[in-house]
């Protein structure tokens, strides 16, 4: 099995309302990227695992954990939310479907 996709997990910094601006200011975005192994979920395990089929959904794998807190992950460019999460001794897999950001 090769990683050999570049994903990045999106942590969204938290905003404040600045009075004298009048305005919402803060809330950095910080993407940390990883490799992982990404691939379609299926129509066949979207059914077995939820019961329906999911569109835009996919499987990732990690090599080692990611212990990390994130609101999201980008893949090619396309917002995923994490949908189940499955650790392993070392290893992570992730289910994960498509997002509107």
């Amino acid at each position: 099995m090769r990683y050999d996709k570049r994903i990045h997990f999106i942590r969204r910094g938290q905003e404040e309302y600045d009075p004298l601006k009048g305005e919402w200011v803060g809330g950095a975005t910080v993407a940390t990227p990883k490799m992982a192994n990404v691939t379609d979920l299926g129509s066949e395990r979207s059914v077995a695992l939820f019961g329906n089929v999911m569109e835009n959904a996919l499987t990732v794998r990690l090599l080692n954990r990611y212990k990390d807190p994130f609101d999201t992950i980008r893949s090619d460019g396309t917002h995923y939310s994490v949908i189940k999460d499955l650790n392993l001794r070392r290893k992570q897999t992730l289910i994960v479907k498509e997002v509107v950001v």
